[in-house]
């Protein structure tokens, strides 16, 4: 199968199962709400957003070992790819065990995360055991064969991945709402996500060792050197960093409004936020679904086409990001309040108006940040995020005290805007393509005053008839895409 046939083959399924899966997402969201309320909403909020800031201990070894994979693999080297996979597999072991332990250490310090915990151990929600739960939940992919799924996507398969994640999704989904709605228990409703991600690591593993065969044999001598098991740490180590950023940026708002607000406000926002993340994560599959071909074009070094790749996709980057951020300032509250109701709105227009920013800026790191990955840039730039971490964490507890929900989001816009959104481009066209950076600049100007253009315009023309239902809210979104394209 050729490339181009991958990369579309992987395009098209990424999108397709995205768009079913947040469906589901919602349905299932909106089934919680009915039946637990938003308390327990902000715990599903906070502790996943915890456990995701102790994940930081994958160091990133998957993004190194993926690239690692992209050469053996054009060579069709098995014992090295052998090799790779047997390291990978022992590593993720390890970490495992390391955010276990984490976890277990951070229990004493929950009252101190939940301004409200006294009032929660006063009541039937036993808040440790879920968290052990959430904790459970994370490691269980590390010691259940999540590695195997960096084969696929080396391979350029990751739509045969899309299309089992659809399938797991459905039936994880289908299980969350018996249980919410039949037992309405919150406790059933996470072992659900416990179980059925365990078999779907399972299933995968299988799946890869039948895709690929050669990863059953075992031989003592498939071991990595020395020097490429330490250039691997290096290049983890670095990347570790990006992934400090990344974590910090966009998992700690929950956890300085929990801390700061309650666990209510927390409910508040992860109706926005998960509007946001599942949006946002359904355009980066773009990413992805062409990021091996790069990865394997990187390794040919054929250079005017990667550069011809990069000018288009910041292109279509900029049009797609631009045109959802559109809809998002004009249309996010309206959403809010059409799908679960006005009282869960947080407040007027400067939320969605954030929101809308930071998807913006999201495209553009998202589709520099693959770039760069896959060009192996690992060591550059690895301490400019330190800088947007503490910009981040500052910003976001000073303002969070005064202003609340937007406090966070506008740590998160500086945070990106003063390290990864310039600079990313930046060593790209500097390194790889011994090219400056004043004409990707003015392009992007250019790319980001028609976006501002096209959502005054947009929430002026909506802005003249009410939002009364779905189809006054599908009515103004067609007319904020018409306008932004």
């Amino acid at each position: 199968m050729s490339k181009t046939k991958n990369t579309i083959l992987n395009l098209f399924s990424s999108y397709l199962s995205g768009f079913l899966v947040i469906i589901l997402r919602f349905v299932t969201r909106t089934v919680f709400i009915k039946y637990l309320g938003s308390e327990y909403l902000g715990i599903s909020g906070l502790f996943t957003n915890i456990l995701s800031f102790l994940s930081l201990s994958e160091l990133g070894i998957s993004t190194a070992i993926v690239f690692a994979l992209y050469e053996p693999i054009e060579k069709r080297d098995e014992k090295k790819i052998r090799a790779l996979m047997a390291f990978y597999k022992n590593v993720y072991i390890i970490i495992g065990f390391i955010i276990a332990a984490l976890g277990l250490i951070l229990i004493p310090f929950l009252p101190i995360l939940i301004k409200d915990y006294n009032a929660y151990s006063d009541s039937s929600v036993n808040l440790v055991f879920i968290f052990l739960l959430y904790l459970f939940q994370s490691v269980s992919s590390y010691w259940f064969f999540a590695y195997k799924q960096s084969i696929i996507t080396a391979n350029e398969k990751s739509f045969i991945l899309n299309n089992f994640n659809l399938v797991f999704t459905i039936l994880l989904n289908a299980l969350q709402i018996v249980a919410l709605a039949v037992f309405k228990n919150f406790i059933l409703y996470t072992a659900v996500s416990i179980v059925v991600g365990i078999l779907q690591n399972i299933i995968y593993a299988i799946l890869a060792n039948r895709m690929y065969p050669f990863l059953k044999q075992k031989s003592k001598e498939e071991k990595l050197s020395k020097s490429e098991t330490k250039n691997l740490f290096i290049d983890c180590g670095s990347l570790m960093i990006y992934k400090v950023f990344n974590v910090v940026v966009n998992t700690t708002g929950n956890i300085i409004l929990s801390a700061i607000k309650g666990l209510v406000v927390v409910g508040l926002y992860s109706n926005y936020r998960l509007l946001f993340t599942n949006v946002s994560v359904i355009l980066q599959r773009i990413f992805p679904s062409f990021a091996a071909s790069l990865g394997n074009l990187h390794a040919k070094g054929d250079k005017a086409a990667e550069f011809q790749l990069f000018e288009t996709v910041n292109y279509i980057t900029s049009m797609v990001f631009g045109t959802v951020g559109v809809c998002f300032f004009v249309l996010f509250n309206d959403f809010i309040t059409v799908w679960i109701g006005a009282e869960w709105v947080a407040g007027g227009m400067l939320l969605p108006m954030l929101l809308a920013i930071e998807l913006y800026l999201c495209g553009n790191q998202a589709f520099t940040n693959k770039f760069r990955e896959s060009f192996g840039m690992f060591q550059q730039q690895k301490f400019l995020p330190l800088l947007g971490i503490v910009i981040n964490l500052v910003v976001s507890i000073v303002l969070t005290g005064y202003i609340g929900i937007p406090g966070v989001v506008i740590g998160t816009i500086l945070a990106g805007l003063f390290t990864m959104t310039w600079y990313n481009p930046f060593i790209i066209l500097k390194l790889e393509f011994n090219k400056g950076i004043t004409v990707y600049a003015v392009k992007n100007l250019i790319y980001l005053l028609a976006t501002v253009v096209a959502a005054a315009l947009s929430y002026l023309v909506c802005s003249l008839f009410p939002t009364n239902g779905w189809i006054e809210f599908i009515a103004k979104g067609c007319i904020c895409v018409f306008v932004s394209l």
